[in-house]
């Protein structure tokens, strides 16, 4: 790593930031150095008291000693005695000041092992990792605490700069970089951040690392000491929140989306009831008309049968939709129940598709039924499979234009059956091949489309295909027709009897088709 030092700040601007943290720095600068200054001073102050009161007594001594002494012999002995107490005052005040010296050096080497022993309790006993970098010689001291966390022993790993280079994420290196060189640049004293570091068995721990940068006398970072804090649970719980989060907002949009989906259904659902209803009261209301000139009048007797029909044909509607909604609601309950037996699905299929040709013949449309199989015994529930088709066909045929075609087509594939409803109609777009099995969904879904539906006739086929343990799809191009596929799963009932069952014509499925094409109109 580069020594963030070595780099020159272009901005040159003195700051409020910039004052104050040279400020705290002289501060703490000065703080360190006092208790030294004091015993500089002290010690001048008796250097220059003794060297004082010795100058003086050697000037005067000798001439004072002329004053008191008559003889030669008694000045040489009093000089004598003033070489014997100069010297023995000098070893007296020599000892004085070793003496207070060593107690000052005892008392500092009590206060340094005391530190000493406080700073190795603090590192053993602490559960953070500590590191050291000098930055002067570009080396770097990590604890035993901080490899200790990352799995390795002591001695497996060295203290240098290499080794914090190769255990930060190579990720989250260079942004570790740019914070230091910002504290330095900015003489900020703190440092604080968090990044990963990569452990001995290759996962990564998330870290908090922070510190103390000391700056020299001319304001450059000369050390930097801190701690290694494994933060790694918080940022999973946090990560853990974060999906959470994530999660209920895409509940909260589902929501949203489907409350919109269920406004829009509730306005389609009001159209599809007043529009039969209108033309039910419309009708009425001709009839009424021409009941009054009947006698007048000799339409009346060939328009009486049209306008009942168009009122049958607008109950069935009405009558289909809210079977449907009954339905829906009954399997969302968990109530509608399917009734299973041994059927030849391949009559049942080829009869629903026999029933409808007649509507296909009115609107000039093709309706083809192909089979590879003439028998296969399915256990299913025939009502249930009749409507499914009956819907498939109600669609192909709503959305085949005259001269096109529709095809019914059914496939062995031994343990299931494939039937395929396959139309030359507008097709679906490739967007919305997705949604039309959800819901309320509808390919248009704005009042003025071309045909009616309510949006929820797909939902519930999809729902008895998959009572059936079978499945459904389709697959379509926009402009080309669209091909539907039900696939179930080839079952039998043990109790049932070897000769599967035909489902025959009756009134009732004469009636169902009926309702089930009941959005069709045809002219009469």
């Amino acid at each position: 790593m580069t020594n963030p030092c070595n780099k020159q700040a272009n901005n040159k601007s003195f700051t409020f930031n910039n004052i104050s943290a040279k400020t705290s720095c002289l501060c703490k600068y000065l703080r360190l150095n006092r208790d030294l200054f004091k015993t500089k001073i002290l010690s001048f102050k008796i250097t220059f008291i003794y060297a004082l009161v010795g100058g003086l007594w050697i000037l005067l001594s000798d001439k004072l000693l002329a004053i008191i002494a008559s003889n030669t012999s008694t000045i040489t002995y009093l000089q004598t005695l003033k070489g014997w107490f100069f010297v023995i005052g000098t070893s007296c005040m020599l000892y004085l000041l070793i003496r207070n010296s060593l107690k000052r050096i005892e008392q500092s080497e009590k206060e340094l092992k005391a530190k000493e022993e406080l700073y190795r309790m603090v590192i053993t006993s602490t559960t953070d990792g500590l590191w050291d970098w000098d930055i002067k010689n570009n080396s770097c001291y990590l604890s035993p605490q901080f490899k200790s966390l990352l799995g390795y022993e002591e001695d497996e790993l060295s203290n240098s700069l290499g080794l914090w280079n190769k255990l930060v994420y190579p990720d989250d290196r260079q942004m570790v970089i740019d914070i230091a060189y910002d504290c330095f640049k900015r003489h900020v004293p703190q440092y604080k951040t968090e990044y990963r570091i990569v452990a001995k068995d290759g996962k990564t721990i998330w870290v908090l690392s922070q510190g103390q940068i000391i700056f020299d006398d001319n304001f450059k970072p000369i050390r930097m000491v801190g701690t290694y804090t494994n933060i790694t649970e918080r940022k999973n719980t946090e990560k853990s929140l974060n999906k959470t989060m994530e999660k209920n907002k895409e509940l909260l949009n589902e929501v949203i989306e489907y409350d919109k989906l269920k406004t829009e259904f509730f306005a389609n659902i009001s159209h599809e009831f007043r529009t039969p209803l209108n033309v039910i009261l419309g009708t009425i209301q001709l009839m009424e008309v021409h009941k009054k000139n009947c006698l007048t009048d000799n339409t009346c007797s060939y328009k009486m049968p049209k306008f009942i029909n168009m009122m049958k044909q607008n109950c069935y509607r009405l009558l289909r939709l809210i079977n449907n909604l009954i339905d829906i609601t009954r399997i969302d309950s968990g109530f509608l129940q399917i009734n299973l037996k041994n059927y030849n699905i391949v009559d049942v299929v080829e009869r629903v598709t026999l029933s409808v040709t007649e509507f296909a013949s009115n609107k000039s449309v093709d309706l083809i039924f192909d089979t590879d199989v003439e028998d296969k015994t399915v256990a299913c529930d025939a009502d249930k499979i009749e409507r499914v088709i009956l819907n498939l066909l109600s669609n192909a045929l709503k959305y085949t234009k005259p001269g096109g075609s529709i095809f019914v087509s059914i496939f062995d594939k031994d343990d299931r059956i494939v039937i395929s409803v396959k139309d030359t109609g507008t097709g679906i777009p490739q967007d919305k091949l997705d949604l039309i099995f959800e819901r309320f969904r509808q390919v248009n879904s704005s009042l003025t489309r071309d045909n009616e539906g309510s949006g929820i006739g797909l939902s519930l086929v999809k729902s008895l295909v998959e009572m059936h343990g079978g499945k459904i799809w389709v697959e379509s191009q926009y402009g080309s027709g669209s091909e539907f596929f039900i696939e179930l799963p080839v079952t039998e009932l043990s109790e049932e009897s070897n000769k599967p069952l035909t489902a025959e014509i009756k009134d009732e499925r004469v009636e169902r088709v009926k309702i089930e094409f009941s959005d069709i109109y045809f002219e009469n």
